[in-house]
């Protein structure tokens, strides 16, 4: 007798489907989601953290220059997009679109998850930007000094405001509904603020030029300029051919490293822009269409998640003073404090010369009493994980 699909014989029946699937995705897809997110999550956690950590307690005396304040933005962006974002995947991978929480409450929770995703990826690329155009005058004209400390705190005061100001009408569009089967879920009500939808897909369009391309624009003009001047050229002022080679090696280092996080960010965030804005607009490529678009959404949004957590990596790969920091801060988690390592000054005046010279003048005597090293003449020891002959 032939297998219907509700006789027991059956192999392809629902069943087997509901068996072997889960929210639409195979049960082995949706468990290699899950474990990829989370330690992407794990990942983005403790490395934000390390950066920002490692300027905040600025050991060397020399994490705080105006570069690092950039970089401490991008940090916190990244760190926040991550807190907010990649749980909410995760959950949309176990339960779809339903919401966890309704009422007023998940609705200013749903308007939270789009709003910091938003605006952690313009406030990154508003960072990136500056980095360069900070390289683009550290390049082409050392001798002067363009951004000073109260002006690239105006520039990270911008780089929130501007996004907020470009985000503000979407602020209240969002509204939790009923889908057809009885699951509550989050939507984007556009005719309540915009007078249609082609007015709000207009809006969409301004703010991703403006706010999102033009940054990436600049980027790409500039960095060509950078490496050329520095593969090229010979430093005014120094004359001393070791002092010149170290200089211009340690350029090119810093220029290779944020070229790299720029790059991994356009190359990481692409495939996630391209399907929101093909099926916004539809045609060209209509990914929307395509049979296996909601695993090309899944691998696109793990995709989008990795420069959240990768940034750690590259600036202790090319950055000898992050290196540093990163260490002394795991160290410092097991020995108390105030202290990290045992590290050596070679002089009283270079401890002078240190931050910890100025910390308190019971610290000073503590460290002036402690004795001098066997074989290091003029030594002193102290207990903290900064080196003075690093850069």
């Amino acid at each position: 007798m032939q297998d219907t699909p509700d006789s027991p014989g059956n192999t392809t029946g629902t069943t087997v489907q509901k068996v072997f699937t889960y929210n639409g995705f195979p049960i082995p897809f949706v468990i290699f989601m899950i474990f990829a997110l989370a330690i992407t999550l794990l990942l983005a956690l403790v490395g934000n953290l390390l950066i920002i950590l490692a300027i905040w307690k600025n050991v060397s005396g020399k994490m705080r220059s105006t570069r690092n304040l950039l970089i401490l933005n991008m940090a916190i962006s990244d760190l926040l997009s991550s807190v907010f974002n990649i749980p909410d995947q995760i959950r949309w991978l176990i339960l779809g679109y339903q919401v966890l929480v309704d009422g007023r409450v998940g609705v200013i929770i749903c308007l939270l998850k789009d709003f910091i995703n938003t605006i952690a990826i313009d406030v990154s690329l508003f960072s990136l930007a500056f980095i360069t155009i900070d390289r683009y005058f550290g390049v082409f004209f050392p001798m002067r000094k363009y951004f000073t400390r109260t002006l690239i705190l105006t520039i990270i005061a911008l780089s929130w405001l501007i996004p907020t100001v470009f985000y503000t009408p979407k602020f209240a569009i969002f509204n939790i509904v009923s889908d057809a089967e009885g699951q509550r879920i989050c939507v984007m009500n556009v005719v309540s603020v915009f007078k249609d939808v082609p007015q709000y897909l207009h809006y969409m369009l301004a703010h991703f030029a403006i706010v999102q391309v033009l940054p990436v624009v600049l980027m790409m003009v500039l960095y060509p300029s950078i490496a050329w001047k520095l593969w090229s050229r010979k430093i005014p002022g120094i004359t001393h051919e070791r002092t010149r080679s170290r200089t211009i090696a340690n350029n090119k280092k810093i220029t290779m490293m944020f070229a790299i996080i720029i790059l991994s960010s356009i190359f990481c965030y692409t495939p996630l822009y391209v399907s929101f804005y093909d099926c916004i607009y539809g045609r060209p490529i209509a990914i929307c269409e395509w049979k296996y678009f909601n695993y090309y959404t899944s691998i696109a949004a793990l995709l989008f998640f990795i420069p959240l957590c990768i940034n750690c990596f590259i600036y202790a790969k090319f950055c000898e003073s992050f290196k540093r920091a990163f260490k002394d801060i795991v160290k410092s988690f097991g020995s108390g404090p105030f202290c990290c390592e045992k590290r050596l000054f070679r002089s009283k005046s270079a401890y002078e010369m240190s931050e910890f010279g100025n910390i308190s003048v019971r610290r000073r005597r503590l460290d002036e009493d402690l004795p001098r090293t066997e074989g290091t003449i003029g030594s002193y020891r102290l207990n903290c994980g900064f080196n003075p002959e690093g850069t």
